[in-house]
């Protein structure tokens, strides 16, 4: 199925790993031509890939999904991710500054963590869940954090990829969010869980979504910026 978002940069998706309940066919597309056929794409302001559906991108890279727990990957018509990221950073420094529960991973991975009231400001929090520890073994508390790859650029304006991760759920598991632009017309926001803290399994996560999205473009598609 072919689908156009609203600034004209096309992809072919499976029809069940997607959510197209915003999409319009074209109306410009071919008469007779079945919406979502090559000649008639659908057009949408976002499209939302459901990773628990059909397998979306490659064996190798939804497995890897699977490890993390990818719960939405959404494709959106607009430069506003860089926004969101830019926003993410900001408040990354606010807490770099104000509180000083940063450290780094083994992997070179930035981490500020959000120390709830009852713990001490100053230093790490207790990590009453085991989810992990600094690389200098400073133990880590169950609160939210942000965390930096300043190696991963998120696109043509070099900003440093950040996911932003709540508090421990009744399950353990922590929801984060990372958004960006990787290109123009183009922002992808996610959401995954996490269970347990494996920063060297993040790089690599977010790595393969950007080849999973990369195989799903289809340019031979792609129609005008209707912005």
């Amino acid at each position: 199925m072919i689908v156009r978002l609203v600034t004209g940069i096309a992809f072919a998706v499976p029809p069940d790993t997607v959510d197209i309940a915003s999409a319009e066919p074209d109306p410009d597309g071919e008469p007779g031509e079945p919406p979502g056929c090559p000649g008639n794409p659908f057009r949408t302001v976002a499209l939302s890939l459901l990773p628990h559906g059909e397998p979306i991108f490659d064996t190798r890279t939804t497995a890897l999904f699977w490890n993390v727990d990818i719960r939405i990957i959404k494709l959106i018509g607009n430069d506003y991710g860089a926004e969101a990221n830019r926003y993410l950073l900001e408040s990354y420094t606010i807490f770099a500054e104000q509180r000083g529960n940063c450290g780094k991973s083994p992997e070179g991975l930035s981490i500020c963590y959000h120390c709830r009231e009852d713990a001490d400001r100053s230093g790490y929090c207790e990590d009453k869940n085991g989810m992990g520890a600094s690389s200098d073994g400073r133990i880590i508390e169950r609160a939210g954090f942000h965390v930096v790859d300043a190696e991963s650029a998120t696109g043509s304006d070099d900003l440093p990829w950040i996911a932003s991760c709540g508090s421990e759920s009744s399950g353990g598991a922590r929801l984060c969010f990372a958004e960006y632009t990787p290109q123009s017309g183009l922002s992808v926001a996610y959401a995954f869980g996490l269970t347990r803290l494996d920063m060297s399994v993040l790089r690599e996560m977010d790595q393969s979504l950007r080849d999973g999205i990369q195989e799903l473009r289809a340019p031979e598609y792609d129609g005008e910026d209707l912005r």
